[in-house]
């Protein structure tokens, strides 16, 4: 008995693991070997989404964007007559939160109705996307 668990374990030692995959079958009777394709996963592409773009003369703007959980974000927006939004939530980073979601408010100093540009730039691991969307400020 001890020289056949010995036996079965040299046998053991030398066989293949299998640890999953889908199993093919050969031979004409159906028996065959079990066979392992590993494919690797490849990262999710780094994106970055406006969920919403809007603004009123002499009140509030907002620029809302989804892209990657916690990711540094810098936006920018010009306005029609070639000037630009300014304010302390304009010029400095944000970050997404954990979801990927971020909304700027800004006031609105421009008389110029019209079209609007906004512009993100994200940063995350690395990586670095920018995105623009063109709105419209109303009076």
């Amino acid at each position: 008995v001890l020289l056949s668990l010995i036996s079965v374990a040299v046998l053991c030692a030398h066989m293949p693991l299998v640890a999953s995959g889908t199993p093919t079958t050969g031979g004409s009777n159906g028996h065959g070997t079990s066979t392992t394709t590993t494919t690797a996963t490849p990262a999710a592409p780094f994106t970055l989404t406006f969920t919403c773009a809007s603004g009123t003369i002499r009140r509030t703007g907002k620029v809302c964007v989804h892209t990657q959980a916690n990711a540094t974000l810098k936006l920018s927006v010009r306005y029609c007559d070639g000037s630009h939004a300014t304010g302390r939530d304009v010029r400095s980073s944000a970050s997404a939160d954990d979801n990927g979601d971020f909304t700027w408010r800004f006031d609105i100093r421009t008389r110029c109705a019209g079209p609007a540009t906004a512009t993100v730039t994200a940063t995350s691991g690395g990586q670095t996307v920018t995105e623009s969307k063109t709105f419209t400020i109303t009076r």
